[in-house]
């Protein structure tokens, strides 16, 4: 029935009913009489303002409602937000915790590599790699076209200088490998490359490091042959200067005989003919 008084007003295309059909349809349908069209015109107003009631209630009963989902929503959304915020932490921990334990293994396969450069120049592990094993490393770095320009004994000094010295002015393997850590490329690739190339600047310079110790060991065994040589030399030089004496000396004895025998002959034979004489 509703509905069809719907109809029979008109509705707009929400579904409403315009205030110029109402007023048209109701002014067409009600009575004419005074009164009568009063009286239900008062029946109306107690209607409409009970549907007005009703609809204020619903409005408030709606907008407290809505204002609760506001809020529950607003809390919802501070709980996901601040949930989001304690997993994007989180997965920031886990990424940072993953990154320094990949930097702390890169840091250490970079310093096993520099490491082992370290080696290849130290050829008894005694620590003696100084400023000959550098400067050759520079050099040798630009002869192979690894790097462009010279490299000069006050370029080598003043790298000396910074990587840090012991005692002795060599180079130690902590100073080695912490100066080179720190200032080659962090790039993985490029960082590789540049130990190819130290390593074979290192192999170069131990294989000139050998030669010289093996012609420093031949000299010194010449050195040593000839010493023994000067002291056999000198030994049987000895030999024969006390031999010659014992000869020289018994020579003498045999002569100092010889003449006391003479001496002790011609007496004897003066004596004779003294004695002789005097018969």
């Amino acid at each position: 029935m509703n509905n069809n008084l719907m109809k029979k007003i008109g509705m707009d295309r929400k579904g409403d009913i315009p205030e110029a059909n109402f007023v048209k349809y109701f002014d067409g349908s009600l009575a004419s009489d005074r009164k009568e069209f009063d009286k239900a015109i008062e029946q109306f107003m107690e209607c409409a303002r009970a549907c007005r009631k009703t609809k204020v209630a619903q409005r408030e009963t709606a907008r407290r409602q809505a204002d609760e989902d506001k809020k529950k929503k607003a809390n919802e959304d501070a709980a996901k937000k601040k949930a989001n915020e304690a997993a994007a932490a989180q997965r920031k921990q886990a990424d940072d915790d993953a990154r320094r334990k990949t930097q702390a293994r890169e840091n250490e396969r970079r310093q096993a590599a520099l490491r082992k450069v370290y080696q290849e120049f130290d050829l008894d592990g005694g620590g003696d790699v100084g400023d000959d094993e550098l400067l050759v490393l520079g050099q040798t770095r630009r002869k192979l076209g690894q790097k462009s320009g010279s490299w000069t004994k006050g370029m080598n000094d003043s790298l000396m200088q910074k990587i840090g010295t012991d005692k002795d002015g060599n180079l130690p393997m902590s100073n080695f490998v912490k100066y080179f850590n720190n200032s080659l490329s962090y790039n993985p690739e490029s960082f590789d490359n540049t130990i190819v190339q130290f390593m074979e600047c290192a192999s170069a310079c131990r294989k000139t490091k050998v030669e010289k110790r093996a012609k420093e060991k031949t000299h010194d065994k010449k050195a040593e042959e000839a010493a023994a040589r000067r002291k056999r030399d000198e030994a049987e030089a000895a030999a024969r200067k006390k031999r010659d004496a014992e000869e020289a000396a018994k020579k003498n004895a045999a002569a100092e005989r010889k003449r006391a025998d003479d001496d002790a002959k011609r007496n004897a034979e003066t004596q004779v003919r003294e004695n002789e004489r005097r018969q």
